[in-house]
């Protein structure tokens, strides 16, 4: 008891703004009753929702979290919900009038960072105007700069400060790494192309500038069909498509060969008398 009144007197003292948790909650009913009890503890509105499905992983449970989510907003409640990536439960958790969400990078405490890269890319273009927080999971300054980097707008983290051989070098070298992501998802990093192969700049351009000349010209079209044999090649390349991509699956090396042998004279013989 001594413990925790010298904590809350080192608070007071920094004059730091208390966010309640609501951690350790199972159920709708559990969360809200845990809110309510802070709300009047530490004065504030504000609370991080947690509804725990699993003690294992402490996955979020979703259905939970939005039922009391909609509570909490309810009775004037700023929420902030621990979620994970999930689009639909995103989608419920701002229906119900959370300004703020909290998906997980990885399971709380594991460290393994990103898991879902793709997940959370989509859930920031998906809501560009909901303030996202990236909470769980990160475990070294690379990953926060990573999260940084696809246009979250913060990170939440303890266990990679609170364990590390030095607590205070190690939060000076996330603030830094959060810094530098943010910095190049304003610089457009998530918009630069990437291949699989080197490119030179000055042929990098000179593509771009063939491509956009043959779509000028209507020779390349920006859609194209994706087509399963040389028949349909035929038949597609007969009509006038000039961009066909030809998709030979579950077959044997030579049925390959064949196949786009017979594609490519079908495509040929069908464009090269309307060139003339």
């Amino acid at each position: 008891m001594r413990a925790g009144q010298g904590f809350w007197e080192l608070i007071e003292q920094l004059g730091v703004r208390v966010l309640p948790n609501t951690a350790g909650c199972h159920t709708a009913k559990e969360a809200v009753a845990t809110a309510e009890m802070a709300r009047e503890l530490f004065d504030t509105p504000w609370v991080k929702l947690e509804v725990i499905a699993n003690d294992d992983t402490l996955q979020p449970e979703l259905f939970g979290l939005v039922e009391a989510a909609s509570i909490l907003v309810a009775q004037g409640f700023q929420v902030l919900p621990y979620t994970t990536e999930d689009l639909s439960a995103a989608e419920r958790l701002v229906g119900a009038g959370c300004r703020v969400l909290m998906p997980w990078a990885s399971p709380i405490g594991s460290a393994r960072g990103l898991i879902n890269r793709d997940g959370l890319k989509t859930l920031r273009a998906y809501f560009p105007d909901t303030t996202l927080i990236v909470d769980a999971g990160i475990g070294a300054p690379s990953q926060a700069a990573e999260a940084m980097e696809l246009g979250y707008d913060a990170v939440l983290l303890n266990t990679a400060v609170a364990k590390a051989g030095d607590p205070v070098k190690m939060a000076e070298a996330f603030a830094r790494a959060i810094e530098a992501g943010r910095l190049g998802f304003e610089a457009g990093l998530d918009r630069a192309p990437r291949h699989g192969f080197a490119v030179d700049a000055g042929c990098r351009d000179a593509l771009l500038q063939d491509r956009s000349r043959l779509l000028s010209a209507r020779l390349l079209d920006p859609f194209y069909p994706i087509l399963p044999d040389a028949a349909w090649v035929a038949r597609l390349a007969s009509e006038g498509a000039k961009f066909i991509q030809l998709r030979v699956k579950d077959a044997l090396p030579a049925a390959v060969k064949t196949e786009i042998a017979q594609a490519l004279k079908a495509a040929f013989g069908a464009w090269l008398p309307a060139r003339r």
